[in-house]
């Protein structure tokens, strides 16, 4: 003979959590993202590795500067962007028609993709709990 007994549903708690340390986890992935990149970026003047900056709706690492770019924040929370505010910084990483591309972003990209994924599971992780 069986008891009754009472199941209780934690998928919205949980849900709640994964969704508050969403910026927190894409920030800390971000952060690993831009060293690496900032140790491929050529140096002449130090202007361009000074511009990197992470940022996610809630958290950002922008510093403005008059000349540059403006900061590309994403609307939605769970997204990152990583990028160089340095108004230069696209030509460098693409090229023009006189001058070579010496890209820093993409490669770091390639090389650093599984610490950057563990990155954010690790800080998802500590924010869960």
């Amino acid at each position: 003979m069986t008891t009754p007994g009472t199941i209780q549903w934690y998928g919205d708690d949980f849900k709640k959590a994964i969704l508050n340390g969403a910026d927190d986890a894409m920030f800390a992935g971000g952060e690993v993202l831009l060293e690496g990149s900032q140790s491929k970026v050529p140096r002449f003047t130090g202007r361009l590795v000074a511009s990197g900056y992470v940022t996610t709706k809630a958290k950002s690492t922008y510093v403005f500067r008059r000349g540059y770019k403006k900061e590309r924040k994403p609307e939605e929370s769970g997204v990152v962007g990583v990028g160089y505010s340095a108004p230069h910084s696209h030509l460098v990483e693409f090229g023009t028609k006189k001058m070579r591309a010496r890209p820093y972003l993409r490669p770091a990209l390639d090389e650093l993709k599984t610490q950057i994924g563990e990155k954010i599971v690790v800080t998802w992780a500590k924010l869960i709990k």
